[in-house]
């Protein structure tokens, strides 16, 4: 049996495993689908897994009442973000994609002090700053790829990760009233 840090220690390499398959299944797959549909296909998928969590866990949906910040987030961090990275896969590397998002936590932090109006530490500044630096010393160790990406790529996917960043900052204002599985 796992204690909790243990079980939380193993969440988190899944979440990570999940979130970096999606880079590599978008690169592969983003010249055979267009990104809408391949966001529409993903999101649908996930939709009914989260659902029937949902109804498993005799929660309520609060749709109608809660339908400005669920259009919200939705737009954000289902339309926007995932649209804008399968359409920036199509240009760049999934390799260049994920150091591109290595930027998120940098953006997280541009957006707290905008929408919950809060002051960031600078203990996560710091933070936030070891992982960019951590991220470019791994991939100033790989050989360099010439023609791995572009820079309309580079822009969606910068663009992909803003949105996320927006997506977060929000959530963490929504959950006072949402339940985060709702």
């Amino acid at each position: 049996m796992l204690n909790n840090s243990k079980k939380g220690l193993l969440l988190l390499i899944v979440a990570t495993l999940f979130w970096s398959g999606n880079y590599i299944c978008g690169r592969y797959l983003s010249p055979a689908l267009p990104p809408t549909l391949l966001n529409t296909i993903r999101w649908a998928i996930s939709a009914l897994i989260l659902f029937g969590m949902i109804r498993a866990s005799k929660q309520k949906l609060p749709l109608f009442s809660k339908w400005k910040e669920f259009s919200l987030l939705g737009f954000l961090g289902i339309f926007v973000f995932s649209t804008l990275t399968y359409e920036g896969l199509t240009l760049v590397s999934a390799s260049r994609a994920g150091m591109i998002s290595a930027l998120i936590p940098i953006f997280i932090l541009l957006c707290t002090p905008l929408v919950l109006k809060e002051k960031v530490s600078s203990r996560a500044w710091i933070g936030s700053l070891i992982s960019i630096v951590g991220v470019y010393l791994l991939f100033q160790s790989k050989e360099p790829v010439s023609g791995s990406g572009s820079l309309m790529g580079d822009i969606l996917i910068l663009l992909s990760c803003v949105a996320w960043s927006f997506y977060t900052v929000l959530g963490k204002k929504y959950s006072a009233s949402i339940d985060p599985l709702t």
